[in-house]
């Protein structure tokens, strides 16, 4: 059964002068439940606008979303957060420091879903501080750091209350933006081992959005390559990879670096399960 299946999404935005950008262009796609899918783009694609119409932060502009069965596309994002299917949804964004408010504690942070989104089993803040306990334990974060301010973390600690923070309302959906794009190599290794091992333990359905092909190689088992707002190849990543079709997906791949020590990130590294 599919999780989330999307017909026909439109979104576009009206520039300066009057010109119209079609930032998602007719994009159909599904994503079966325990799947992992990547989608790939360079800046400008449309991948991040599509994640954000999915996680209904935008509205759309035609087309639509089937979420657990239900459509959501024609639910205004302004009032989504009170649906009982939102905390199913959740979001990890690509800048930890930009999504975390500086003024907060980091386990008022992991709280506030709990606190903002219906249908939480945690109803007092007793519930509300041992479920935080629990996600910063399963994301490998020190319980000692939940009363620190984000200023006061690494940006591997930030990305982690980020993973966290998204977990807390026990989502069945997981939409990752660029989640390592802005850390280290080192650090972006043992955030992504962290994300395949959540994936198999809780049994996850993701969509991994990156312009980043190797991480999309070892993350995922589908790929959908995204260019101009419409997605021009998808299948799984041994298809993608092996026998790119469309031009635009073939110079992706040939534009992919290939460090001396790629044996160290290989999938067995990762523990990701097919």
């Amino acid at each position: 059964m599919n999780l989330l299946d999307v017909n026909n999404l439109q979104r576009r935005f009206t520039l300066p002068g009057g010109r119209i950008l079609q930032a998602v262009d007719s994009v159909s796609f599904a994503i079966a439940e325990g799947d992992s899918v990547g989608l790939v783009g360079e800046s400008g694609s449309g991948k991040s606008t599509l994640s954000r119409l999915l996680v209904r932060l935008l509205d759309c502009d035609g087309g639509s979303i089937h979420f657990a069965g239900e459509s959501i596309a024609a639910i205004p994002a302004r009032t989504f957060n009170t649906h009982p299917l939102r905390a199913f949804i959740q979001m990890v964004f690509q800048d930890a420091t930009d999504s975390l408010d500086p003024r907060v504690r980091v386990g008022d942070s992991i709280a506030e879903p709990l606190r903002r989104l219906s249908g939480m089993r945690e109803k007092t803040e007793s519930a509300i501080h041992q479920r935080v306990r629990e996600v910063a334990t399963q994301v490998d974060l020190d319980p000692a750091l939940l009363d620190r301010h984000p200023h006061q973390l690494s940006g591997g600690q930030k990305a982690r209350v980020g993973i966290a923070r998204a977990l807390a309302p026990r989502p069945r959906l997981l939409v990752l933006d660029e989640p390592t794009a802005a850390l280290d190599v080192s650090v972006q290794a043992t955030v992504l081992a962290l994300l395949a091992r959540l994936r198999r333990d809780i049994g996850l359905t993701l969509l991994f959005v990156s312009h980043d092909l190797n991480v999309v190689r070892l993350m995922t088992e589908h790929v959908m390559i995204m260019q101009h707002g419409r997605v021009v190849e998808r299948g799984t990543v041994d298809q993608v990879f092996r026998a790119p079709v469309h031009p635009y997906t073939q110079t992706l791949l040939a534009a992919i670096p290939v460090p001396p020590a790629r044996a160290a990130l290989n999938r067995s590294h990762f523990h990701v399960s097919s």
